[in-house]
């Protein structure tokens, strides 16, 4: 068993969003350019020529003045774009797929973030015009947007950490359980931050995977409070004090049960289990297309597709949502479009 870290922050692990995978489905975050070396002239600043191999540099200084030199120049370690992708073959992340279309759910997060700022700030509107007001409110939102996204990250960086057996800082142990909790199973059970490739030409990287139960789960970290509607069922509140005011009876707007699952959790769902191969579904134009598979437009192959909520402003408090098939179906046949339009724009074929 891994103990637990005495660590005081919890190590970062990068998110799915946004990078690229080769076709083997190992995460290419970054690329490292091979090493050049530069042909120097005497008290000169630029190379007057750039060679691959230092074998290849040093047959160019032959016959040069004797002060001639040359310049190793170390090969930087780069983020993944494009570019590096159509000349590796490397495929993009289910995030960067999905960014063709607007996240809703994002959006409205945006958005509350910006009111939120502007109901709650000390500034006077009066000490300034509108265009300076406006600037400062924006500011103090991305600040504290800033703040949640970095705690929701250390949260969910120890509970892949600890589900992945690896040292996990045991300040956010409480949200580790209630997860555990939450699913009824140990999180070391299930894979972890697992990754894979698929031939429509997208990689992907999955919280939690266990293939034999056909489950598959992802982990969103948000500020919210779960409140109980009935012995049967719960909702997720703002905070507290909304949930108190609803139960006794109000009916404005901000103290109603809140939102947390949107369209593109479960399409990336959906994706996700897909590249594991937890379907063999193909939607009904690729059949159309010639594809030989006996599952064409069928999804008779059923997996538990589940977001998990973990509450960071009442830490223990998590809220499960899961996906009907019809759901599943809908977002895996969006992001089977969602990816050809990302392979048309940046002209480049990803499949394999």
């Amino acid at each position: 068993m891994i103990a637990p870290s005495d660590m005081t922050t919890e190590p970062t692990i990068a998110k799915e969003s946004g990078h690229f995978y080769d076709r083997q489905g190992n995460p290419a975050y970054t690329i490292k350019h091979p090493d050049e070396y530069g042909l120097m002239k005497p008290n000169g600043t630029r190379a007057i020529r750039i060679f691959g191999t230092q074998e290849e540099a040093e047959k160019a200084l032959k016959g040069r003045p004797a002060d001639y030199w040359l310049e190793h120049r170390p090969g930087k370690e780069v983020t993944t774009n494009v570019t590096h992708a159509r000349k590796y073959h490397l495929v993009p992340g289910q995030g960067r797929v999905s960014n063709v279309l607007a996240k809703e759910g994002l959006n409205h997060w945006q958005k509350q973030q910006i009111l939120l700022a502007a109901a709650t700030s000390p500034l006077k509107r009066s000490d300034m015009d509108a265009g300076e007001w406006a600037k400062k409110v924006k500011e103090e939102a991305d600040r504290q947007a800033e703040e949640a996204r970095q705690k929701g990250v250390e949260i969910h960086g120890a509970i892949e950490r600890y589900a992945g057996g690896h040292d996990y800082y045991t300040g956010h142990l409480a949200y580790i359980h209630a997860v555990e909790n939450a699913i009824n199973h140990p999180l070391r059970e299930f894979d972890a931050e697992k990754s894979a490739a698929h031939p429509w030409g997208y990689g992907c990287k999955t919280d939690l995977l266990n293939k034999e139960r056909r489950f598959i789960a992802d982990v969103k970290c948000k500020e919210f409070y779960v409140g109980e509607i009935n012995e049967q069922a719960t909702r997720p509140f703002k905070n507290k004090d909304a949930y108190e005011d609803w139960a006794m009876g109000s009916t404005a707007s901000h103290h109603q049960p809140i939102k947390l699952h949107w369209p593109e959790h479960c399409r990336q769902i959906a994706a996700n289990a897909h590249a594991h191969g937890l379907t063999s579904f193909w939607c009904q134009f690729e059949s159309a297309k010639g594809i030989n598979d006996a599952s064409a437009d069928q999804y008779n192959h059923p997996y538990t597709g589940i977001n998990i909520y973990v509450s960071t402003s009442n830490p223990g408090q998590v809220y499960i949502h899961q996906w009907e098939e019809d759901e599943l179906k809908h977002e895996l046949q969006l992001f089977y479009y969602l990816l050809k339009v990302w392979q048309i724009d940046n002209k480049y074929d990803s499949s394999f």
